[in-house]
């Protein structure tokens, strides 16, 4: 028994109003396409920006020890000669590709960037204070590669003798509002012998 195969071809009906123009349809395509390859561009351009970023701060980072030698050298008046020159050249290579030092006495204290080894308390400061550079602090691009290691002064309260109405709190003096005295009103003193002849008369 043979079967015949009966193609049918469904022929779509378009109505009149909603043909579609296919250059306006390439068109669209088209921009599409480039829209995505823009974004595309633009995300290898970030990443790729990113990856150079964090390569170059991992060779600062290395040279921070050195950087620290230096320093130190320079410091203890060690540094003349072929080594200051060379000392130098490093500073303006590293500092040309966009390495910061930073930290300095008498800045405010910063959790975010810095790190306090030592502490102590003074009444010159109201919060917390930098007052020993121990060991410098290094970013690159708003990127931390090290944080600012220092001795800081906290705020120590103070207290002082004062006069009645006033109160020494701290480093700056607060009146306090008084309360009028109450003087009780004075009562007439009854005597004994008064109190006997009133309690005579009542019997």
């Amino acid at each position: 028994m043979s079967e015949e195969t009966t193609e049918q071809v469904v022929e779509e009906v378009v109505e009149p109003g909603q043909e579609t123009d296919p250059v306006a349809t390439l068109t669209s395509d088209l921009q599409r396409l480039q829209a995505e390859y823009a974004n595309y561009k633009k995300r290898v351009e970030r990443d790729r920006a990113v990856a150079h970023e964090s390569a170059v701060g991992a060779v600062l980072t290395e040279l921070l020890a050195l950087l620290d030698d230096v320093d130190r050298a320079e410091q203890h008046g060690e540094l003349s000669g072929g080594f200051k020159a060379v000392a130098d050249q490093l500073n303006s290579i590293t500092s040309r590709i966009g390495l910061e030092k930073y930290g300095t006495e008498g800045e405010v204290f910063d959790p975010q960037i810095h790190e306090a080894l030592m502490h102590d308390e003074s009444t010159d400061v109201s919060v917390a204070t930098a007052t020993k550079i121990l060991q410098p602090g290094y970013k690159f691009k708003e990127r931390i590669l090290r944080n600012n290691c220092l001795s800081i002064s906290l705020f120590k309260m103070k207290f002082e003798p004062c006069l009645a109405g006033q109160n020494h709190f701290g480093i700056e003096t607060q009146t306090l509002s008084m309360l009028h005295r109450l003087h009780p009103p004075e009562i007439n003193g009854v005597t004994n012998t008064q109190v006997h002849r009133i309690a005579t008369t009542t019997t």
